[in-house]
């Protein structure tokens, strides 16, 4: 999902991206930067600037306000909490960046950033970790089976 949406900002002309990181410790967090490493990689484009931040409001608010410092076009935030924190500071500054955030929020008209939000496809997932626990209850020496759900 994160590779997509940076591969299409980068075929709309947007070269100058940055990130907002979760910690290294949150399994979601690491598979969302490599998304986002892999399409630049693809592009043979170099990060501007990467910072790592908590899951926070305040974490991607602080992280914005760094990656403000650098010359960017588009910035990828992978939270929610920290796409709320960025958003705010974005919208307090002057900048006409890009923004591309992960889980789905409802803007208000007012605020005039150019977004796209990455959808989690909740009922999907929810749904397939409840078949996956039961089937595991009821075949307990069944392997483990990973899966992706896009």
């Amino acid at each position: 999902m994160v590779y997509d949406e940076l591969k299409a900002a980068i075929e709309n002309g947007y070269k100058k991206i940055g990130i907002i990181e979760g910690p290294d410790s949150i399994s979601n967090a690491v598979e969302r930067k490599e998304g986002f490493y892999r399409a630049l990689s693809e592009f043979d484009i170099k990060c501007v600037k990467a910072v790592k931040k908590d899951y926070t409001y305040k974490g991607g608010y602080e992280g914005m306000k760094e990656l403000l410092e650098s010359n960017l076009e588009a910035v990828f935030v992978s939270n929610r909490e920290m796409v709320i924190g960025a958003l705010n500071f974005l919208g307090k500054s002057d900048k006409d960046i890009y923004f591309i955030g992960f889980d789905d929020i409802e803007l208000p008209e007012f605020i005039n950033i150019k977004c796209k939000f990455i959808s989690q496809p909740i009922y999907e997932i929810g749904k397939t970790a409840a078949t996956l626990l039961l089937d595991r209850i009821n075949n307990i020496n069944k392997k483990v089976t990973n899966i992706i759900i896009r």
